[in-house]
């Protein structure tokens, strides 16, 4: 979205989960460069509000997961459960 990889402030998309009634755009963000220390934190929110402004019609709000959600694949399967529910 908005560019992706090819123009600064542009969206790249991790997931996007077949959820009822519509779609849910999924960040997968770590620690090292989106965590509260960089100044990268006040740019993601920016980059969820345009996001969820733009999409607001045919997306779900877009979720964040954190690499310290998913360090086993059974903590993934659990995280994303406890996001979406068991009906995704």
């Amino acid at each position: 979205m908005f560019g992706g990889t090819s123009f600064r402030g542009g969206i790249v998309i991790d997931i996007l989960a077949e959820t009822r009634p519509k779609p849910t755009p999924i960040f997968i963000q770590n620690t090292y460069w989106h965590g509260p220390t960089r100044k990268a934190i006040g740019v993601d929110a920016w980059n969820l509000a345009r996001l969820r402004q733009r999409t607001k019609s045919y997306w779900a709000d877009p979720l964040e997961v954190w690499d310290y959600q998913l360090t086993s694949i059974e903590q993934a399967i659990d995280t994303f459960v406890g996001l979406l529910g068991r009906g995704y």
